[in-house]
């Protein structure tokens, strides 16, 4: 609404183009800038943005390029495994082969829990209150199905979470606040003081708690490839 809001200046910034730091859409409208170049550009936050004021609003950046950089890599050796906290190049490679395994193993996990929420949804026919959905939609620009459907999704795995007894502890929290720190690069006493209001408090535990049983469904499933 042609407003500033809070965070949403800075000055002498520097990140790493292409590595996800920054929003895709941000990303995407700065490709083929020049030093000294200005822009605007144009974004719309995720629905999980950690930043709950801001989700799915539009805001426009004017930003300048102030200079770019180019990273000259490291011979890969056995002094550049030292050099990370290995005993040599070959201690190194298994290293790298663990993170990978990771994140395919993530990529799976996401698969998974994408069938686990098509398959909920597909067997459990339930209602959503009226008033919940258009409470919803005043404060979106989503599809009325796509709310009512992310309700049930809720509904059913906090039934699920209750009779599994699922719960969220502390220690949970902490390691959300933690996570979400890494992630937008933000310190997590920052992080801790947006979630400082009981209610926002509250929201990140369900969130966790959903989470948490999806994790639980994953791996109580019995799950075959076609």
């Amino acid at each position: 609404d042609g407003k500033l809001f809070e965070g949403g200046t800075a000055k002498d910034y520097q990140f790493e183009f292409g590595k996800g730091q920054l929003l895709k859409e941000f990303e995407d409208q700065m490709q083929g800038m020049k030093k000294n170049e200005e822009r605007t550009i144009h974004v719309t936050f995720p629905a999980d943005y950690f930043k709950k004021d801001l989700a799915l609003k539009k805001a426009q950046f004017k930003i300048a390029l102030k200079n770019i950089h180019q990273k000259s890599l490291p011979t890969l050796d056995d002094e550049l495994a030292k050099d990370l906290g290995k005993k040599d190049l070959e201690d190194l490679k298994v290293e790298l082969k663990k993170m990978i395994a990771a994140r395919q193993e993530q990529g799976f996990h996401r698969e998974y829990a994408q069938s686990v929420r098509d398959q909920l949804l597909k067997s459990h026919k339930l209602d959503v209150p009226e008033t919940l959905v258009e409470h919803e939609l005043k404060h979106s620009k989503r599809e009325k199905k796509d709310v009512e459907d992310d309700y049930k999704f809720e509904f059913i795995l906090e039934a699920i979470a209750q009779v599994e007894k699922v719960e969220v502890s502390r220690q949970d929290i902490e390691q959300r606040m933690l996570t979400m720190s890494r992630m937008y690069r933000r310190p997590v006493d920052e992080i801790q003081k947006l979630y400082s209001d009981s209610q926002k408090l509250n929201a990140l535990a369900v969130q966790i708690l959903l989470d948490k049983t999806i994790d639980w469904i994953i791996k109580n499933a019995e799950w075959s490839r076609v």
